[in-house]
């Protein structure tokens, strides 16, 4: 974590605080992926309060999918399903297209495993939705080629 760390302690001297919400993230993000879930949920609930304090909308979300891991991991799929909902409903807010699609993907992906696939195939829809505008954009050589 030493590049993460020091990402953070240079975003606490020059900011803006956002950076360090993000930077936060990150490191939560890569202890979850490590299966490191102390430290992980530990960073995920200090980003979550700097991006309370901070009001970064997106700092809240992307802190909320990184709890969702760590209550997964422990088997609380009720809490973890809940996280991934908030950040679903943050990413709508702010139009982020892809972090949506990624969180709607997470639930189904959730649904699946619970032998709910009605949802899992809606939530899929709902992520092919999100990025539609995106990805027909993919390999296009713009409007008059």
């Amino acid at each position: 974590y030493e590049h993460a760390d020091r990402a953070i302690e240079l975003g606490r001297l020059a900011g803006p605080a956002m950076y360090v919400t993000h930077y936060l993230n990150t490191k939560a993000e890569c202890a979850a992926r490590l299966g490191d879930w102390a430290t992980a949920e530990r960073v995920a609930h200090e980003s979550l309060g700097l991006a309370t304090a901070e009001g970064s909308q997106s700092g809240l979300a992307a802190a909320r999918v990184v709890l969702s891991q760590v209550f997964e991991q422990r088997g609380d799929v009720a809490s973890a399903t809940r996280e991934l909902e908030e950040a679903a409903r943050i990413y709508r807010d702010l139009a982020s297209k892809s972090e949506l699609a990624d969180v709607l993907m997470r639930l189904g992906r959730a649904a699946k495993a619970r032998g709910d696939l009605v949802a899992a195939e809606r939530f899929a829809a709902q992520a092919y939705e999100a990025t539609r505008s995106i990805s027909a954009l993919v390999g296009s050589k713009g409007p008059d080629r």
